[in-house]
């Protein structure tokens, strides 16, 4: 498995540390909208219940470095027939439970386009083009554990231009509890 070693603000990650890495594909507007699923299952180790919005999360496979795993994300998930954009700067990492962490990227584009899901809609549904400030206030389980981390890296991005470092999360604030996971699989 790839572990990429990253400086900065960023605490390097040992490998056995990061047992299963994803990425989240930001693709974003400059005045601040993103696109957003619709998860369809309820998935523990991912920290996702059904019905939640987020940005488009997904596993990196064996052999794939991160940044190939965002194209695939932004082909399989966002939308197909489509040319990826260019690839911008990693917003963020966090560790969603032991030994899981998801690095979230930045595709910047100029406007929101029509997108469609592609191979991923057995997992997800399309949502459509958010505004940031909506995960900022949004009551606590509307969107996936993650989002409001990402969506704040996202503005300390646009403050901060070149000078713009990568941040890091040890828990995400969104964290799902048992009495959650119990309702949303039925069991309770």
């Amino acid at each position: 498995m790839q572990t990429e070693r990253i400086v900065g603000e960023i605490v390097r990650t040992p490998e056995r540390l990061e047992v299963v890495a994803g990425v989240a594909v930001f693709a974003a507007t400059p005045d601040g909208c993103f696109y957003a699923i619709r998860e369809r299952r309820t998935k523990r180790r991912t920290l996702k219940i059904k019905g939640m919005l987020s940005a488009p999360f997904e596993t990196v496979e064996a052999g794939e470095t991160y940044e190939q795993a965002v194209a695939r994300t932004f082909k399989e998930e966002i939308v197909t027939g489509f040319p990826t954009p260019q690839l911008g700067p990693r917003l963020c990492s966090m560790c969603f439970s032991e030994g899981v962490w998801l690095h979230a990227y930045l595709i910047e584009v100029d406007a929101r386009f029509n997108a469609t899901t592609g191979l991923g809609g057995e997992d997800i549904e399309p949502y459509g083009w958010v505004h940031s400030s909506l995960v900022e206030n949004a009551p606590r389980g509307l969107f996936r554990p993650g989002n409001r981390e990402i969506v704040a890296s996202f503005r300390a991005y646009q403050q901060e231009g070149e000078n713009f470092k990568p941040r890091v999360y040890f828990t995400t604030s969104d964290y799902i509890t048992e009495e959650e996971y119990c309702s949303a699989e039925g069991r309770c």
